[in-house]
């Protein structure tokens, strides 16, 4: 009988971790859905929120299986704000990760947006002189 009950506790526990997950998964996939996007709060080096700006998924490329930047679940996008900062959008399709932006130097943007394969971005972001230098660059 005590087993009985132990087991009937665990399994109602079970179902209430599970029943809180599904929600937490479907509120993120809800606000991710707002016109415009959920907004992602930007840190700086010091851990201090800079800037909030629209999530945006625009480093992600098609690894054979999914959209992603990462891993499995796990995306990138970048933005540059209006002081002319550039910030390196993470994003998580995981239960429990949250999403953050950080501010990021000119030369890890490039960076991003080259190991990405997303060259568009370049002239978007106004780095076609910098990429420009960096193709100059010989090896000897």
């Amino acid at each position: 009988m005590g087993v009985c009950i132990l087991l009937q506790n665990h399994v109602g526990a079970v179902i209430k971790d599970f029943t809180s997950n599904v929600e937490e998964y479907f509120q993120k996939r809800k606000r991710s859905k707002k016109k415009g996007g959920s907004m992602i709060n930007v840190y700086d080096k010091d851990n201090k929120i800079v800037a909030r700006v629209k999530e945006n998924r625009n480093l992600d490329y098609w690894d054979g299986h999914n959209m992603t930047n990462g891993g499995t679940g796990l995306h990138k996008g970048i933005t540059k704000l209006k002081d002319g900062r550039f910030v390196l959008i993470h994003t998580s399709q995981w239960i429990g990760d949250k999403d953050y932006g950080e501010i990021i130097t000119k030369e890890q943007a490039i960076e991003e947006i080259l190991r990405a394969g997303k060259e568009e971005l370049i002239e978007q972001f106004g780095l076609t002189d910098e990429v420009e230098k960096l193709e100059n660059q010989e090896i000897k």
